[in-house]
């Protein structure tokens, strides 16, 4: 088979820093590597910015190994996101986060080289 041309295809691209209007797009629950630790973790698009890489945004859950502060810590900004993007903190599971569009303030993170966008908040 032979490929066409490619050149119109365009690469994506980090974003400046700033405010942005953000869409989950999909919702899974994850661990992390040690099997250790729960997370939601959020696959978001920048609205309107067709060649913007995704946005990646990982809910970190306490656990019972962690002591109450620590696990009071994690879940309270757990609930601040929530409650930030419209949810209701009482009454949710990971597939609700699908669809959700809010504003967030955006930074921009390295790791291992990569440039990648990171939500510093929700506006």
């Amino acid at each position: 088979m032979r490929i066409p041309n490619l050149d119109q295809i365009a690469d994506l691209t980090v974003m400046p820093e700033g405010e942005y209007d953000i869409k989950v797009i999909s919702a899974k629950d994850i661990k992390n590597k040690e099997q250790t630790r729960s997370a939601i973790m959020l696959n978001c698009k920048i609205i309107g910015e067709e060649n913007a890489k995704p946005v990646f945004h990982a809910l970190w859950m306490g656990n019972n190994s962690d002591d109450k502060e620590k696990y009071d810590g994690m879940m309270r900004r757990v609930k601040e996101f929530i409650v930030a993007v419209g949810l209701d903190p009482n009454e949710i599971e990971t597939n609700d986060f699908a669809g959700v569009e809010f504003t967030a303030l955006l930074k921009i993170k390295n790791f291992n080289g990569e440039d990648s966008n990171e939500i510093a908040r929700v506006v």
